[in-house]
């Protein structure tokens, strides 16, 4: 009888391990040294100050949203993180972006960051992204600010963008010409407007204008 107790528990570790070997490679972020299999789980557990390394090319099936108040840092570690469009969408978040990798559409239709400001002029350092120089955003626009909702609130307050990274824009998907930095004409506040802070290490290439500024923005070149 021991003998075929001993059997079936060694039967049963043979049939789970190489179930646990398949869901570790198939991990694709971590904290420390929990892995995670969604890049969106990792940002749901991420406390903060916690930094999400990225371990594998993700190929998201939505835009990742970062919101809550969440203060993260999401280090590419030679990685690619891409969407159909609005890769990662923020707001009230304080996000950086760091090591060499990229965020990137694979339609060209939004943006690689798509930025949503808050609709209380008072609110500052409200969305607030940083981008490392290695970093490299791809897009219809590599950021997109937009305000807090189209209609009945066309404001952005308290967005701030520091960027030492690289912009690329390019054309979308019905030929629209792309623009490095979008700030939606909508944005019309001149207090607690957007601040757009570019380093001494961005690049912005597009297929129409590096900069389109159509709504306010604070501007530090």
């Amino acid at each position: 009888m021991k003998k075929i107790a001993l059997c079936i528990i060694l039967m049963i570790i043979l049939l789970i391990t190489p179930m646990v070997v398949f869901a570790e490679e198939n991990n694709v972020a971590k904290i420390g040294t929990k892995e995670y299999a969604t890049l969106e789980e990792a940002v749901e557990n991420a406390n903060k100050g916690d930094v999400i390394t990225i371990i594998k090319d993700i190929t998201l099936d939505k835009s990742l949203e970062i919101n809550d108040g969440k203060e993260i840092t999401i280090d590419l570690n030679n990685h690619i993180i891409s969407a159909q469009n609005k890769t990662v969408s923020i707001q009230n978040a304080k996000v950086t972006l760091t090591g060499k990798g990229t965020v990137k559409e694979n339609t060209m239709y939004y943006g690689a960051l798509y930025l949503k400001g808050s609709n209380n002029e008072n609110d500052t350092n409200y969305t607030v992204v940083n981008i490392g120089k290695d970093v490299t955003l791809s897009g219809w626009t590599a950021i997109f600010v937009t305000p807090y909702t189209s209609k009945g609130n066309p404001y952005a307050y308290g967005v701030v963008v520091n960027c030492d990274g690289t912009m690329n824009g390019l054309t979308d998907s019905d030929g629209g010409v792309g623009s490095g930095i979008y700030i939606n004409g909508q944005i019309k506040h001149t207090k607690n407007a957007p601040i757009i802070n570019l380093g001494s290490t961005a690049k912005i290439t597009a297929t129409g204008s590096g900069i389109y500024a159509a709504g306010f923005a604070n501007w530090k070149i």
